[in-house]
């Protein structure tokens, strides 16, 4: 999946990253889908080079509503089992705080992450 690439680029190259390089190698009609396993690192960058804003912006014309990295992000979520492994899923005293992208969020996206992946557990459950 292209997002694991792109994550993968964005760690070993963060001297580039900034808001319109981000805005533009993460846009949906480039890269559609997130890997749950990037959702959290890549919901991070969007977070930190504010790089929604620029996607949301209406220059490209098409600034729909769920298209934007951070929507694609809490939806790759719903995959909670692969999205939040161990960085919430585990024992705190185990989860490692220097790679642990979930704890660096603000706590209203921590709550709607959470509410994305119980109905989604929930889906699961009543199957």
């Amino acid at each position: 999946v292209l997002s694991q690439t792109v994550a993968d680029y964005c760690r070993t190259h963060p001297e580039y990253l900034e808001s319109v390089f981000l805005a533009n190698i993460t846009g949906h009609e480039f890269m559609p889908k997130i890997h749950p396993t990037e959702a959290l690192f890549l919901l991070n960058l969007c977070i930190t080079y504010e790089s929604d804003q620029r996607q949301n912006s209406g220059e490209d014309g098409n600034a729909e509503k769920g298209l934007s990295l951070r929507s694609r992000c809490v939806e790759a979520t719903k995959n909670w089992k692969v999205a939040f492994g161990s960085s919430v899923l585990s024992n705190k005293r185990k989860r490692s705080s220097l790679n642990d992208e979930y704890s660096n969020l603000h706590f209203p996206l921590k709550v709607e992450l959470m509410e994305a992946a119980l109905v989604s557990a929930n889906i699961e459950y009543e199957k």
